[in-house]
């Protein structure tokens, strides 16, 4: 009976803890986004015209960055194949950086300079933070 009591117990928390760890995309967004509005001290109104596009920019970041992955999960059977690799993802990290500079110069149309700095640094805070607490 002990022994029955004691792993039922265990595989509770095990479902427990499990439940815990999962990683909810909107719950994150939800929570990014109100860190920077209120790291940044954004208006209703400029978060409203800041985010949209934000999203729009991560999103574009991502799918290159999906694709920087897959080349480099495959393994080259020569020379000329690996450097083809190379040559192509430091062609997508150049243009992941420009498509940031490119909405980095829309959004100071929208929001002011200093606020958008403020943002972008919050932004870089929120993500250090949340993955030190996740990793403990």
């Amino acid at each position: 009976m002990k022994k029955i009591t004691l792993i039922l117990t265990i595989a509770i928390c095990a479902v427990t803890i499990s439940a815990q760890c999962k990683f909810d995309p909107e719950k994150f967004k939800a929570e990014l986004k109100h860190h920077i509005i209120a790291t940044a001290h954004l208006t209703d109104k400029e978060a409203a015209r800041f985010f949209p596009l934000f999203e729009e920019m991560q999103n574009k970041q991502r799918n290159i960055h999906q694709r920087i992955r897959q080349l480099q999960k495959t393994k080259p059977a020569n020379d000329a194949k690996a450097r083809n690799i190379i040559i192509q993802t430091d062609n997508l990290r150049i243009q992941k950086k420009q498509i940031e500079q490119q909405y980095h110069n829309k959004m100071m149309k929208l929001i002011p300079a200093t606020k958008l700095n403020e943002a972008l640094k919050a932004e870089r805070r929120f993500h250090k933070q949340y993955f030190k607490n996740v990793a403990k």
